[in-house]
């Protein structure tokens, strides 16, 4: 499982093993965690590093919680809002389709 953390919260992968009745600690060793802090970092992560992890972690399941959360945070424009998330969506389903 890969894990991109876009809200910087701690407690999603403990409470989602929790829900759906796993071993918190059997989960969190297969986790790998990667945070931002930016929306543009966000986007780079997802649309350059995230098919790069997948082949490395061999991951079969990744989490982007809060994932539009930055785009309320930043002062971005509503015309470049559109276009990053245009972005984001087009790498989501290449990698959709890929995997």
């Amino acid at each position: 499982m890969l894990v991109i953390d876009a809200g910087n919260t701690i407690d999603v992968y403990v409470e989602f093993a929790r829900q759906y009745g796993l071993d918190t600690t059997q989960v969190l060793r297969r986790v790998v965690v990667t945070r931002v802090f930016t929306l543009y970092q966000l986007v780079h992560l997802i649309v350059y590093n995230l098919p790069k992890m997948i082949h490395k972690f061999n991951a079969k399941l990744i989490l982007i919680p809060d994932l539009f959360d930055m785009f309320n945070q930043d002062q971005i424009d509503i015309k470049e809002a559109k276009l990053l998330i245009k972005e984001i969506m087009e790498a989501i389903f290449n990698l959709s389709c890929k995997n």
